[in-house]
């Protein structure tokens, strides 16, 4: 049993190692079957190239001394093709093994990235002055039983208001587009699981900021709040897929997707916008 706290300077790969439940491992649950989830759980996120840039741009920003002491861009050594060129750049990464490489264009977008924040006069009060940045928070799930922790970007307050900060970078500050990243990457239940640890923890009056900025030139923000209805919705699925993981822990078991018997298919049909020129009979 672990009493709800807000721990500062917790190094991420410490966070990391600590054995509870945190929002990715419940995220790996998301519409796919648990045999799925555990597979990833086993396996590991893949680090694509937009994860990259996008702990870049947050160590830029949140941590920029750490920014400066780990991440190292790579020169240009000129054409690879010639031999004395690739034993240069071999060099360097030799004598920078212990850094996080990032590429120019990685490297320049986290910088721009911390510029635009810095520069805009709303979104800069939000990340700077009084805060703490990656607050990591502990607490046992009453229901479960299970062990959780949770890393938010930003605690900060906004008139007085105790506001969540998450930093998000995208491709689009359309409302559509936000709305469908939201919905699309689980923001809504991810935010829902900090917010309730935050009330156990702290208990407030709390707000749920996200600030965009994009990941292109302008690198232009913006800062966007999640509604009730939002965060209620993400409450209901992030309690779902917590107790979908607890009962496949007492199990020790993640099953597919198979729920009939195994010589009798499942029956399934059209989604309901695919009914144009006939209604479902069922």
């Amino acid at each position: 049993m672990i009493a709800p706290t807000v721990q500062r300077g917790l190094p991420f790969g410490d966070y990391c190692n600590l054995q509870a439940v945190n929002a990715t491992l419940l995220m790996t649950y998301h519409d796919v079957s648990p045999a799925e989830a555990r597979d990833v759980q086993i396996r590991g996120e893949k680090e694509t190239t937009s994860l990259v840039k996008g702990h870049a741009s947050h160590s830029a920003i949140l941590e920029p001394e750490k920014f400066d002491r780990e991440y190292a861009m790579v020169p240009a050594f000129g054409d690879y093709r010639v031999k004395e060129n690739k034993d240069k750049k071999a060099k360097w990464l030799e004598e920078h093994g212990e850094s996080i490489i990032l590429d120019p264009d990685e490297y320049g977008a986290a910088i721009n990235i911390r510029n635009s924040v810095m520069k805009d006069a709303f979104i800069s009060t939000l990340f700077t002055g009084a805060g703490l940045n990656e607050a990591t928070l502990l607490w046992t799930d009453a229901d479960t039983g299970l062990d959780c922790k949770g890393r938010i970007d930003r605690l900060t307050t906004w008139h007085n208001y105790p506001v969540i900060l998450d930093l998000k970078t995208t491709r689009s500050l359309d409302d559509r587009e936000i709305q469908k990243a939201i919905l699309n990457y689980g923001y809504h239940i991810r935010m829902a699981f900090y917010l309730d640890a935050m009330m156990l923890c702290k208990p407030g009056e709390y707000r749920v900021f996200l600030a965009w900025v994009l990941n292109r030139p302008p690198w232009i923000g913006r800062v966007t709040e999640l509604d009730e209805d939002a965060l209620e919705e993400g409450r209901a699925q992030y309690r779902k897929l917590l107790n979908l993981h607890a009962a496949c822990v007492k199990a020790d078991h993640w099953p597919g997707y198979t729920k009939s018997a195994a010589d009798a298919p499942e029956v399934i049909g059209l989604p309901p916008w695919g009914y144009v020129l006939t209604s479902p009979k069922g």
